[in-house]
């Protein structure tokens, strides 16, 4: 196995093959954005090792039947960066909100009734 040629053509026939036999297709560009979603919206908030976030990645393309994609380090990376910009927008408080807030901060908490 080791003189195998994995990029040679009959390799890439045998792949092929191989695919074919188990019911699985290639990744296209469409099923790594949709796996990008998936991962930031249902696995990164929960889960925050790089190592399961690849093996939840590769469960998810055995289940769907799809050769896991040869970007799968990209994918993660990827699917955490949209995960905290999700967490930093939700985190976010809007202008209208702040007002409020700002005017009680600037309150004394003597004038509140309540001691520091």
């Amino acid at each position: 196995m080791a003189k195998y040629d994995l990029s040679s053509r009959s390799a890439k026939g045998h792949r092929t093959q191989i695919r074919e036999a188990l019911g699985f297709r290639p990744a296209t560009r469409a099923d790594e954005e949709r796996l990008t979603g998936w991962l930031a919206d249902e696995v990164c908030p929960v889960e925050l090792v790089e190592d399961r976030l690849c093996e939840a990645l590769l469960v998810q393309c055995r289940s769907d039947r799809i050769e896991p994609p040869g970007r799968i380090e990209r994918i993660v990376a990827a699917a955490r960066a949209r995960a905290d910009r999700a967490l930093v927008r939700v985190r976010t408080v809007s202008p209208r909100t702040a007002r409020p807030v700002r005017a009680c901060s600037s309150c004394e908490p003597e004038r509140m009734g309540r001691p520091l």
